[in-house]
Order: structure tokens, then C-alpha cells, then sequence
């Protein structure tokens, strides 16, 4: 993977997706354990912000691409992190839906129109 300036690491805001991300890993398997769906409900709801982050840095990735002068493989290294945060955000998601399972017996699956969304 070629290296990403320090620059653009910042200006694609990483940090605060990787915080995310990880915090949404660690609730969801306290809520594992603990069996509680009131945790496993917040890591499905802060799941939507890291989408939202992901599609923010796609549209930017694809944008600066057009530019002739753009650095095409720091640009797909920066795409492939943030995709590589979100599917962090996903299997804590998923971990968390099955606690809500087992808590429950409710099925969680995703929205209405959610691969519309990821158009947009």
C-alpha cells in the first residue's frame, strides 16, 4: 500500500472514524457479555455515522480523482482505509444485532432503502 501524506490522512478525518469505530467494537462486545440491548442498540445507531463517513470520504475519493494531477494510488489507499473502518463499524454492528437476538428473539436487519443510500 503506497503511503498516505499525513495531510490527507487528516483531511479525510480517519481519527475520528477509527474512534468510532473501535468504540462501536467495544460496546457491542460488552453487550455480548452483559447481554444488553440498550449497548447493542447504541452501536446500531452510531453504525449510520461511519456510513455517513465512508460515502463523505467515497464521493470525496471519486472528486479528486478527476483532477489530472491527483495522486491516483495515495487516493485509492485512503479509499481502502475507510472502507476497511466501516467493515470494522459492520462486524460490530453484526455482533450487536445478534445480542439483540438473543436478548429478544427480534430480528434486526437493515432499513428500508438502505443500498439506495449508499447512491447518494
Amino acid at each position: 500500500m503506497p503511503e498516505i501524506s499525513p495531510e490527507m490522512l487528516k483531511s479525510f478525518e480517519f481519527e475520528k472514524m477509527g474512534v468510532h469505530a473501535g468504540e462501536m467494537v467495544k460496546k457491542s462486545i460488552q453487550a455480548f457479555i452483559s447481554k444488553e440491548r440498550r449497548l447493542a442498540d447504541q452501536v446500531c445507531a452510531l453504525d449510520e455515522e461511519v456510513d455517513v463517513m465512508h460515502r463523505t470520504v467515497f464521493k470525496r475519493v471519486t472528486l479528486l480523482m478527476k483532477s489530472p494531477d491527483s495522486a491516483v494510488d495515495e487516493l485509492m489507499a485512503a479509499l481502502s482505509i475507510s472502507r476497511y473502518i466501516e467493515r470494522m463499524a459492520d462486524h460490530a454492528t453484526m455482533i450487536a444485532r445478534e445480542v439483540i437476538y438473543l436478548v429478544t428473539g427480534e430480528i434486526v436487519r437493515h432499513q428500508e432503502g438502505f443500498y439506495d443510500q449508499l447512491e447518494e
